[in-house]
């Protein structure tokens, strides 16, 4: 008896603390609010958090949501008045404003990147951030700027984000981190991402396409990393690093830009890791091709990276460079498969160097190269042999 009357109290305070709790939750500006961390649902610890409150056990906390335009007309005006914490939604719509953030921790979020837009008056810089920690953007699309979301030491995350029809579009400034998923940088007349003065970033997912300069450079002193993107047809070069700088890249498609692909130059650092292919680069500029490391700059290319079909050559290492080239393809580009010179070095360790316009490796003009592991130059028999041979003699 004792035990079914337990059982019973335990239902009963279970079942009214389900009614409060769903009472708290219906008012829609109560100030008990159940999805703290506006995901779309109430997980464990937000209904512990609920039932605390209903009990009296602790504060509500106030609602960390700031409509727009119901509860405030624009986007600025809600950043403006955001605490640390809060979210920003943004209904669909074309909102033609310019954004200055300077404050920590706020969250903007569109109702999609084709439903919501921010559209710059094509003069200024459409959102700044300075000297921001911790902002979200997600959700919407960004247009119509000098540079399309502009950071100077400031941190922050893009998610489901498009820039696009800026004069340039995304750029990272002085000691500033930028992480970026499912981010569409494209079509802006200067160049899409461009990260410098001691900035860093990842970027995971997303396309750098049709912008009419570089696609994405990483200068002085900064430094990125590049997982499963596409760097489409951009005008100059697909990818750079410069000036002191390091990119490594992974499982990413590196295809028809003006320039080389894959470019590290002047005392830089590059890593070409796992599956990216880097094809029919280099229409515009003339030493361009595949890969170019130059100008006391070191590159790492291995795990089956592809190297392929290149207007230049596939790789080449001039002025004072280094190259370390593992058990990768480089096939059917129109010049010389690797072209090593002015004081440069060149390694292979199990690389497939077949059926390119020139010599598969030519080493003059003051080059060396060391085999460390058998390299692949194809044969006559099979039709992958290089048009000029394997190696030029440089007689």
């Amino acid at each position: 008896m004792k035990k079914q009357s337990v059982i019973k109290m335990a239902l009963v305070f279970f079942f009214s603390s389900v009614l409060l709790f769903s009472c708290l939750l219906s008012e829609g500006n109560a100030f008990l609010k159940g999805d703290i961390n506006n995901d779309g649902k109430i997980d464990l610890a937000e209904s512990v958090n609920a039932l605390q409150v209903s009990a009296g056990l602790k504060t509500a906390q106030p609602s960390s949501v700031i409509n727009v335009p119901a509860d405030v007309s624009t986007i600025q005006e809600a950043i403006d008045t955001a605490s640390e914490g809060e979210t920003i939604i943004i209904a669909a719509g074309t909102y033609d404003e310019v954004l200055n953030i300077s404050k920590d921790n706020i969250s903007i979020q569109g109702a999609g990147k084709e439903s919501t837009i921010i559209r710059g008056n094509g003069t200024d810089r459409t959102i700044v951030l300075r000297n921001s920690r911790n902002i979200t953007i997600s959700s919407l699309a960004v247009q119509n700027g000098d540079i399309g979301i502009n950071t100077y030491y400031s941190s922050l995350v893009c998610f489901n984000v498009v820039i696009e029809n800026n004069y340039r579009g995304l750029r990272a400034r002085y000691n500033s981190y930028v992480t970026a998923e499912n981010t569409f940088i494209r079509n802006n007349t200067y160049g899409g991402v461009r990260l410098n003065n001691g900035s860093a970033g990842n970027f995971t997912d997303c396309e750098i396409t049709g912008n009419g300069g570089i696609g994405f450079v990483c200068d002085r002193s900064s430094s990125v990393s590049i997982e499963s993107c596409k760097v489409l047809s951009n005008g100059e070069h697909g990818i750079q690093a410069w000036l002191d700088s390091n990119v490594s890249c992974s499982g990413s498609e590196i295809k028809l830009n003006g320039g080389p692909g894959f470019d590290i130059s002047g005392n830089s650092s590059g890593q070409l890791f796992g599956a990216n292919v880097i094809s029919e680069n280099g229409d515009d500029i003339d030493w361009a091709g595949g890969v170019t490391i130059h100008h006391s700059s070191y590159c790492l290319i291995s795990d089956t990276n592809q190297i392929i079909d290149n207007r230049g050559a596939g790789v080449k290492i001039f002025n004072n460079s280094v190259g370390d080239i593992g058990p990768i393809l480089i096939h059917d580009n129109d010049e010389n498969g690797v072209n090593i010179q002015t004081g440069s070095v060149a390694q292979f360790d199990g690389t497939v160097i077949t059926k390119n316009g020139g010599y598969g490796i030519d080493p003059c003009w003051n080059g060396d190269y060391f085999v460390l592991g058998p390299v692949d130059f194809g044969s006559a028999a099979a039709g992958t042999a290089n048009t000029l041979g394997d190696v030029n003699p440089c007689e």
